[in-house]
């Protein structure tokens, strides 16, 4: 069975696995007081108009995409599958699971027998009724692709947590865990499909749209499901085609053939166009960081490490290399979610800080040539990271932190590596940093990364009883309150500890014709959670925005 530490980060055309390190970085922001989720930025008439019933927008997905709901390993995917299906669970805007087309659910006092209940008027497009076995079908299914080392899914994500899955009658089903964990919650998020359709093509979903027309997996069009259980969506029709690259999508948007594109805040930069397009900045799962070698004795001071992390000007690395596209924290959870604690330590740039706390570790420029020593021996830096088919930018971000800390005495380096190569200098343990990428849970739950049994990252080789005892702790949490008891004692203990210094978390771009109204938020890899409130602006009005026929 594979280990899935950390949720999958999915690039059109461009697959990642589980921990990103070598994934495109793009990020804004600097200070951890400053952490909070990316605002929109809708063009000024978005609270103007009033949402009338009607109009339809142009989307794109990958082109030639396989469209098996189950299987799918690409986020823009999960777009569109979440316009034609509904899910079980679902996420809210602060990152807390609810109610969906479950209705509610309870667990047994051992914490292993987890009991969910349907509501009875939710029906699939074609008018048959969602029933408990077919939650179970797709549990199953996605169970084996999570046990298939030649298959993968986005949504097989915590399948490793079920034992079984069970119908008890047509609204009930139960799911047996193979440990108490609240994270048995989050793998009901998923296409519900009936179970006589699992392994097919686009079969029959009970989402906000339906499918009408198919013409080969190239273009796609959705009507709005007036039988939707709970609203009929203002959007009459929703046009998919087939595209691709972001690059061409936003090409298409120049010509007025598209609507929305959903891509990296590196592709859109310099696509706002007021009046025309807006561009809303949406919070990702995707942590960067770096890893100091604690096996290193230079590095196992945590003085040493309070120094780093203060010569550090994230700020400026963000605006040299990202281009503004991220959030600064100090701890490993999205600084949207409901788990992220901004009572932690926060570390900000302070270079005089740095050489203070060096200066009493022992280290002085004794030769007066630029670099601190101690003991005679000159205090050096081997940074490491991987070279990125897609991006320079993490490699960039590594050479600007190298001249950050030059600035006050330590003699950086960066060596860019292959990837096997960056493989193999992470698992020896020959470099003093690594940056680095991950997706993290939502919960913060980075045993994969600092546990001392279970962390299958944990490439800092970082040791510590208390750490493991909250990890275990947060693992084990049942309830939201206890997951965020266990979460905020872990970020407490990292931002103090410093085992991985935090850089940032970074967004993702939603570029939309300023046609499109009625956004009230959005999320990485849910753009359309709120889909039924979207709205064309009418044919007359003053604001109107120019926007494909």
């Amino acid at each position: 069975m594979r280990k899935r530490c950390i949720d999958p980060i999915i690039r059109w055309s461009h697959r990642l696995i589980c921990v990103s390190l070598g994934c495109l970085l793009i990020l804004a922001g600097c200070g951890g007081q400053e952490a909070a989720s990316p605002s929109p930025t809708p063009s000024a008439s978005q609270s103007e108009a009033a949402p009338v019933s009607g109009g339809s927008m142009t989307i794109v997905m990958p082109n030639n995409a396989t469209l098996k709901p189950l299987e799918t390993t690409q986020r823009e995917l999960v777009d569109l599958f979440s316009l034609i299906y509904d899910s079980p669970l679902q996420y809210d805007d602060a990152l807390r699971l609810q109610p969906n087309v479950v209705e509610r659910w309870s667990m047994s006092e051992d914490g292993l027998t987890w009991t969910f209940v349907l509501r009875k008027d939710v029906t699939y497009h074609n008018g048959q009724t969602v029933k408990a076995k077919d939650i179970v079908a797709c549990i199953n299914e996605l169970k084996k692709i999570e046990e298939d080392e030649n298959r993968d899914s986005i949504y097989a994500v915590n399948m490793d947590l079920i034992a079984s899955a069970a119908a008890v009658d047509e609204t009930t089903f139960t799911i047996t865990a193979t440990q108490k964990t609240n994270r048995v919650l989050a793998a009901l998020v998923f296409p519900i499909i009936p179970d006589t359709t699992i392994g097919t093509s686009l079969p029959t979903g009970c989402g906000p749209y339906k499918v009408v027309s198919n013409d080969s997996g190239k273009v796609l069009e959705l009507e709005a499901n007036d039988s939707w259980w709970k609203r009929t969506p203002y959007l009459s029709k929703i046009t998919v085609k087939g595209i691709q690259d972001p690059d061409t999508a936003l090409t298409s948007m120049d010509v007025n053939l598209v609507d929305l594109v959903h891509t990296d805040s590196l592709t859109a930069s310099g696509y706002k166009q007021p009046g025309s397009r807006d561009v809303y900045e949406v919070m990702t799962q995707e942590y960067e960081c770096i890893i100091p070698n604690l096996q290193n004795a230079k590095m196992q001071d945590v003085q040493m490490r309070q120094a780093i992390i203060a010569a550090l000007d994230r700020k400026t690395i963000i605006t040299e290399t990202y281009l503004w596209h991220a959030v600064t924290v100090d701890a490993p959870v999205p600084p949207d979610s409901y788990y992220y604690d901004q009572t932690q330590q926060q570390h900000e740039y302070n270079p005089g800080k740095a050489t203070t706390l060096l200066g009493e570790l022992g280290y002085r420029d004794s030769d007066g040539d630029g670099f601190l020593d101690k003991n005679g021996e000159k205090l050096t830096m081997n940074i490491i990271v991987n070279e990125n088919t897609l991006s320079s930018a993490r490699a960039d971000a590594a050479k600007v932190a190298a001249q950050q800390l030059q600035k006050i005495g330590i003699d950086a380096t960066v060596t860019v590596m292959t990837w096997s190569d960056y493989q193999i200098a992470l698992q020896n343990g020959n470099f003093d940093l690594a940056f680095a990428g991950f997706s993290i849970p939502k919960d913060g739950d980075v045993s994969f990364l600092l546990h001392s049994t279970r962390g299958t990252y944990n490439y800092g080789r970082y040791t510590s009883a208390t750490m493991d005892s909250y990890l275990d702790e947060l693992a084990a949490a049942t309830t939201e309150e206890e997951v965020k008891a266990a979460s905020s004692k872990v970020q407490h203990l990292w931002s103090d500890e410093l085992p991985v210094i935090s850089l940032y978390f970074k967004t993702n771009s939603v570029v939309c014709s300023a046609k499109i109204k009625g956004i009230p938020t959005m999320r990485d890899m849910d753009i359309f959670k709120d889909i039924d409130q979207w709205y064309i602006l009418q044919q007359g009005d003053e604001n109107k925005a120019n926007a494909p026929e």
